[in-house]
């Protein structure tokens, strides 16, 4: 599981406050009668009730879809001027792609903005998650963590002096169809999955925590606690960057990554991930 990269990780004082967020009594921090100790264990107790959601994260099919569909995607950019036709085959493409294409004066282009790849992937997603009758509230995070990902790594390079279309999203894209471009990808995607994740598990409490004398003595401190968490979590995804482009290099070279294959990474990338949020939400801190 490559411990050796979780190990490596340094745990701060940081760290420690966003894990010492997650305990239901972290709103009297620092009042009489709740010490650092007890607030720790109860951290550590909320931290691993909501790391247990991981494996059921592991066979949710919305997660395990999405992540396939990033790898298809980015190995459809490196076909060339076959690369509209490729998301056509994938299904990325607009909800009216088909009645466009059977139009035969309507020239088929899915893919003018990055924009546009972006919402014709949740697309993607949407129409096999409706077949299928598997949507879940991790699936929804997942979606939003890869339309997330690739907006923030392909937008600045998809646009140029002269605008944007489909040559330059292709050439955005398979910047992150190498081994160490694919690491990237990954890493920024669970990451935003995880904060996704423990987020939405704690939206209801954190907002309880808000106004004088409470832990966020307003909503702009409130706003940055998520941004640390955001921080947090890409810290511990980290750890996957090695292990992730290896794979994806590997398996394309070995015939191709499949559902099944994504299905396993999936399972060991959260493992991987959950391990390092363990370790950095320990007691020993730097």
């Amino acid at each position: 599981m490559g411990h050796h990269e979780v190990e490596s990780l340094r745990v701060t004082r940081s760290h420690r406050r966003v894990v010492g967020m997650l305990g239901v009594g972290a709103g009297m921090a620092g009042l009489p009668g709740v010490s650092d100790g007890a607030l720790n264990a109860i951290a550590d107790a909320m931290l691993e009730a909501s790391l247990k959601g991981f494996d059921r994260a592991k066979t949710d099919t919305g997660l395990i879809y999405t992540f396939f569909l990033l790898t298809q995607i980015t190995q459809a950019a490196r076909q060339g001027d076959r690369f509209e036709r490729a998301l056509t085959e994938l299904g990325v493409t607009s909800p009216t792609a088909a009645l466009r294409a059977s139009i035969p004066s309507v020239q088929l282009t899915t893919t003018d903005s990055i924009y546009d790849l972006v919402a014709n992937f949740t697309n993607a997603v949407d129409r096999r998650l409706a077949r299928t009758g598997d949507r879940t509230d991790l699936g929804e995070i997942a979606q939003n963590a890869a339309a997330q990902s690739l907006t923030v790594l392909c937008e600045d390079h998809a646009r140029t002096l002269f605008g944007s279309g489909a040559e330059t999203v292709r050439d955005s894209l398979r910047q992150l169809s190498t081994k160490k471009g694919f690491a990237r990808l990954s890493k920024d995607f669970f990451g935003r999955w995880t904060s996704g994740f423990l987020i939405y598990h704690l939206s209801k409490e954190l907002s309880n925590h808000v106004g004088p004398g409470r832990r966020f003595a307003n909503v702009t401190e409130h706003n940055a606690f998520l941004r640390d968490m955001e921080a947090h979590c890409s810290t511990a995804a980290s750890v996957l960057s090695e292990f992730s482009g290896t794979w994806y290099s590997k398996h394309n070279f070995e015939g191709g990554i499949t559902e099944r294959k994504a299905f396993g990474f999936v399972g060991h990338a959260l493992d991987k991930v959950r391990d390092a949020l363990r370790h950095l939400g320990g007691s020993h801190v730097a």
